[in-house]
């Protein structure tokens, strides 16, 4: 093998490689950014209504219907809850880690 053809071979190797680096970043990326807009940790203040069988948390003209607690002590408060929320069928869903009233301070 000449000079010659082992600089273009090993050009070529430095090529395929760093496409095949930047293609990789591009997909991580694009997985991470869909994952994020998929699930987010979030902090809402609002009325806590029940609808049906459902909970539902109305903060100003959004509204997120609550999973994973039992809700029926906060029906008709204004509640602080944090959680995970998701984009579902119904609209935004918040998966509840935590409620609890909301009392303005005096």
């Amino acid at each position: 093998m000449t000079k010659k053809n082992r600089m273009v071979r090993l050009s070529l190797f430095f090529m395929v490689f760093s496409l095949l680096s930047v293609w990789g970043n591009i997909g991580s990326s694009a997985c991470a950014k869909s994952a994020k807009m998929e699930a987010r940790h979030s902090t809402v203040m609002g009325r806590l209504v029940q609808v049906g069988p459902d909970f539902v948390v109305k903060s100003g003209k959004t509204s997120y219907m609550v999973t994973g607690q039992d809700f029926t002590n906060f029906v008709g408060k204004k509640v602080k809850v944090r959680g995970t929320v998701k984009r579902g069928e119904k609209g935004n869903v918040l998966e509840v880690t935590k409620i609890e009233e909301f009392k303005r301070k005096k």
